[in-house]
């Protein structure tokens, strides 16, 4: 913000002088916007009038109502009752008025602007009002901090009683609605939101990682397209044959995500390995199974052995490798220029990014990952929708919820059949993609998975990164570096034991730091 900060900076370099005009007068009129109740209702009434939900007279004039209530509440001149919540909508012209966050503050928050005006259409004695959520802010507080009455999140720990506390068990809305059921909800999408029996969210979406292919690429080859059950042996055999040339224009077989470990994660459990070792209490990592140390030789080889896929991003530990910029350029170039036969892809859209990837692609396939035959349950979970523990308008949110799960209001797969096998979302994302993402989600595991409620052993994925960097690199052999890593981990978790941080972020950050003072803070979560 200081003049001479920029300069010191070189920020003006690459600006063209006529938008450092404009920016350097906008910096001396501006003002700092203090957040207080009063700026809430006026930026609220400003958003009813733009949605033409309300007039400009009398959104004023009920902000300015509410403005002076607040003020006198902060300054003590009065006291507040305590609230009364009953699961009845009130009576009265849009007498229940609820605030709603999607998970992304993106194009989602357009998409579900457009649905509330259809759901008030339907529910006249219901407002939703959609706020985009910061993204630093909790799982059901907005941009400012306020919570929302209702919320779009992924699966929250549901293991700690303080997360589960901000939230509400939906069971007892499901049991008195009697036009609701979730019999049409994929069960694998719907369980890994039950804890102890107990439903704590309806599903929104999951968008599971498939394999994108270039047609022309196999076509040229005389390779048959991947299909739905096909297996590890499968795929290498197609990456080896669809793998030509050297160094510039190498065509590979398989390209993965930038981030590699994102990837090896997922298949190493449809591989047939899992990293959670769930046979103690708490569990620990699998690092040294004979099972992953197959899968993380096997995925090594893929570059080492057999050069079908490109080196990304694996090594989080220098600061040349945390500016994954490059890794996406270079991850795009291969796809967009033909030399890529097979892709992952987070589908259907990876927030904008796989339109950017494929552009220039006109016969692009798709297909679920490969899958071992002897694999364990593989486990999903997406998005899910959720009602704050606080709010007043309880059956007004699950009212707005339930409506949510009925349109195709994600990105990614509905949760509920009869919208993810429509042929409206078949055309939105492709036949090829649909069935692909339906082939992954029937794959899928339909109990809950520990996966999911173990968030204190996150940070096993920086270590476990590292050591595959290092068997990649050809540093040590998988048994090596994965022995490595088991050791920091069952250190780690030896400290979260005796410091009873399972809940506690910042404790948990000292175990990791304690054990290995060469870790990067940004892989620490937040409190610490």
């Amino acid at each position: 913000a200081w003049a001479s900060t920029r300069e010191a900076a070189d920020f003006w370099d690459d600006t063209a002088p006529e938008t450092r005009a404009v920016v350097e007068e906008a910096l001396a009129r501006g003002f700092k916007h203090y957040f207080s109740p009063a700026n809430r209702l006026f930026v609220e009434a400003i958003t009813t009038i733009l949605t033409q939900e309300k007039s400009v007279t009398d959104a004023l004039a009920e902000a300015e109502t509410a403005a002076v209530q607040a003020s006198g509440t902060i300054a003590g001149d009065a006291i507040a009752g305590p609230a009364i919540v009953t699961n009845e909508v009130e009576t009265g012209d849009r007498a229940a008025k609820i605030t709603f966050l999607p998970y992304s503050a993106t194009e989602e928050w357009r998409q579900y602007r457009q649905l509330a005006k259809q759901f008030m259409a339907e529910h006249p004695d219901i407002t939703v009002t959609i706020k985009p959520r910061g993204f630093t802010s909790a799982m059901n507080t907005d941009e400012s901090g306020v919570p929302g009455d209702c919320f779009q999140w992924n699966l929250p720990d549901l293991a700690d009683p303080e997360e589960r506390a901000a939230i509400l068990n939906l069971d007892a809305f499901i049991e008195a609605d009697s036009d609701f059921t979730l019999d049409d909800f994929y069960p694998a999408l719907v369980e890994p939101f039950r804890y102890q029996g107990q439903l704590w969210a309806l599903p929104a979406a999951v968008t599971p990682m498939i394999i994108q292919y270039n047609k022309d690429v196999f076509d040229a080859a005389g390779v048959a397209y991947p299909q739905p059950g096909w297996t590890f042996e499968d795929f290498l055999e197609t990456a080896v044959t669809l793998t030509q040339g050297e160094g510039e224009t190498k065509q590979y077989g398989f390209v993965p995500e930038v981030m590699e470990t994102s990837v090896i994660n997922v298949m190493l459990l449809r591989f047939g390995a899992d990293l959670i070792d769930k046979s103690v209490d708490p569990p620990t990592a699998a690092f040294t199974a004979p099972v992953v140390i197959e899968a993380v030789r096997w995925y090594a080889d893929l570059s080492r052995t057999y050069g079908v896929k490109p080196v990304l991003l694996i090594d989080y530990t220098t600061a040349a490798n945390t500016n994954p910029g490059p890794y996406f350029d270079l991850r795009n170039s291969l796809v967009q220029e033909g030399r890529a036969a097979m892709w992952t892809l987070l589908s259907p859209v990876n927030y904008g990014l796989s339109t950017k990837l494929t552009q220039g692609l006109t016969n692009v396939g798709a297909a679920p990952l490969p899958l071992n035959p002897n694999a364990p349950s593989i486990p999903a979970a997406g998005t899910g929708y959720f009602i704050s523990a606080d709010t007043p308008h309880r059956q007004a949110c699950w009212q707005w919820i339930k409506f949510l799960t009925t349109v195709d209001a994600n990105p990614g797969m509905p949760a509920r059949r009869s919208v993810a096998e429509s042929d409206a979302y078949q055309q939105r994302v492709g036949a090829e993609t649909a069935a692909a993402n339906l082939a992954s989600i029937t794959q899928a595991d339909s109990t809950t998975s520990d996966f999911y409620q173990t968030r204190w052993m996150g940070i096993s994925n920086f270590w476990f990164s590292a050591a595959l960097a290092r068997v990649v690199a050809g540093e040590m052999t998988a048994e090596e570096a994965l022995s490595q890593a088991q050791e920091t981990f069952d250190a780690y978790r030896d400290c979260v034991i005796d410091q009873g941080a399972f809940y506690n972020q910042k404790a948990r950050n000292d175990c990791a730091r304690e054990v290995d003072p060469t870790i990067p803070n940004f892989m620490l979560g937040g409190g610490g």
